[in-house]
C-alpha cells in the first residue's frame, strides 16, 4: 500500500469488530496524518499500530519498546555507555533512536544512502557516518533498520563488514525473514553477538495486543510459531 492510500483503506476497514491494525513500512510516518498519536508515538516520531477510538483513529508506537524487550530478553546486555551505529533513516530507525537515547547510548552515528534524510533525525551530539569500518570499536552496537537483505533479495548487504571485528561487538538486524540475514550471519562468523528481528516482531505485537485489549500474551509461544513459519 502507498502512504497516500492509507486514509481510504482505514475508512474501508473500520467496523464494530475491529480491535486494531498494525502498520509497516512505508506507512509509519504517514499515519500521523490520519490519527491522534499517543505520547509515545510523538516521542518516537513513528506509528506502527492503530485502534479506533471515540474521536477517530488513535496511533501508537510499540516498535521501540518491542525492540528493547527483545534486546534485554535475548542478549541480557545494556545499551548504556555503548557507541551505537544505526543503518537507515526510516520509521523503524526512529524507534531505535528513541531507545538508544533513552537508554543512554554514549554516541550515536547514523548511516543512510540519503544523507539529508538522516541529518533530519540527528539530535545534538549525534552525527552522520561516512566510512562504516572506521566507526566500529570494541563493545559497540550496530543496528540495521533498512529492508536490505529481506526476502526475496536475501543477498543484499546494507554495509560490508571489515575482515576483522572489534571484540564485544553486537550486531542487530530488524529483519525477521530470513532469520538471520546474510549480514548477521557474516557478523556472527567474525565473532559478533547477533540479534535478528524475530523477537522485536513478537514483542511489538505483544505490546500492541496489550494496547488493544488490555491482555498481555506470553512471548515464547508466539516466537515459536513465528520461527516455525519461516
Amino acid at each position: 500500500m502507498r502512504p497516500e492510500q492509507l486514509a481510504e483503506t482505514l475508512e474501508a476497514l473500520n467496523g464494530p469488530n475491529l480491535l486494531g491494525i498494525n502498520l509497516t513500512l512505508p506507512l509509519k510516518e504517514a499515519a500521523f496524518q490520519v490519527c491522534t498519536p499517543s505520547q509515545q508515538a510523538r516521542a518516537v516520531g513513528a506509528i506502527n499500530c492503530l485502534r479506533p477510538g471515540p474521536l477517530g483513529w488513535e496511533g501508537h508506537n510499540t516498535d521501540a519498546q518491542g525492540w528493547l524487550d527483545s534486546f534485554q530478553e535475548e542478549l541480557n546486555a545494556e545499551i548504556k555507555g555503548r557507541k551505537a551505529l544505526v543503518l537507515g533513516a526510516g520509521g523503524a530507525c526512529r524507534a531505535i533512536l528513541y531507545v538508544l537515547r533513552s537508554q543512554g547510548a554514549r554516541e550515536i552515528v547514523i548511516f543512510n544512502r540519503t544523507p539529508e534524510r538522516a541529518r533530519a533525525l540527528l539530535q545534538p551530539g549525534e552525527r552522520l557516518g561516512e566510512h562504516f569500518p572506521d566507526e566500529l570499536e570494541a563493545n559497540c552496537l550496530v543496528v540495521q533498520t533498512t529492508s536490505l537483505g529481506m526476502w526475496p533479495q536475501t543477498e543484499e548487504l546494507p554495509q560490508a563488514w571489515p575482515e576483522r571485528l572489534p571484540p564485544g561487538l553486537i550486531a542487530c538486524d530488524l529483519i525477521y525473514n530470513p532469520s538471520p540475514t546474510l549480514w548477521l550471519r557474516q557478523a556472527a562468523d567474525k565473532g559478533a553477538l547477533i540479534l535478528d528481528g524475530c523477537g522485536m516482531l513478537v514483542h511489538q505485537a505483544i505490546r500492541a495486543i496489550e494496547w488493544w485489549t488490555g491482555d498481555k500474551p506470553e512471548p515464547q509461544p508466539m516466537l515459536a510459531a513465528l520461527k516455525a513459519s519461516l
